[in-house]
């Protein structure tokens, strides 16, 4: 999910071995990382760069955030607004990450059956509040 400029990590489902650094509640800027950049796009971003990530559907980045992670992400909308992305993420040197590419079908699969999920319960509209502070 997105706070104001930032990003903030809500689950972490970690691997057995080779987990990647990243702690729940942890915030990182939005112009790095898959993650962001997917955020920016689909908010309406100006750039070639997030010209393409809409075209695609979906970013990958190696090392922007963190230079051990890899990752690629998709935008979870609730109708037109940007609620946050899904993100999977590797160790950068793990064979895992050269295959994150080739998994992006299914991270925007399952993007856009949350997006549908949350736009089809008729949310209220998201209201803006100072950033939170409680993260599960």
């Amino acid at each position: 999910m997105h706070e104001a400029d930032a990003r903030v990590l809500l689950l972490k489902v970690p691997r057995s071995r080779d987990d990647v650094p990243l702690q729940v509640g942890q915030r990182r800027p939005l112009e790095r990382g898959a993650a962001g950049k997917v955020i920016l796009a689909y908010r309406g971003e100006r750039g070639a760069s997030y010209d393409e990530i809409r075209r695609r559907g979906f970013e990958h980045t190696l090392g922007e955030v963190n230079t051990s992670i890899a990752s690629v992400a998709a935008a979870v909308c609730c109708g037109r607004t940007v609620l946050g992305s899904v993100c999977i993420s590797a160790p950068a040197t793990s064979p895992a990450a050269r295959e994150l590419e080739a998994a992006a079908p299914a991270v925007m699969a399952a993007a856009q059956w949350i997006s549908s999920a949350l736009t089809n319960a008729r949310l209220p509209s998201p209201v803006r509040h100072a950033a939170a502070t409680w993260h599960p």
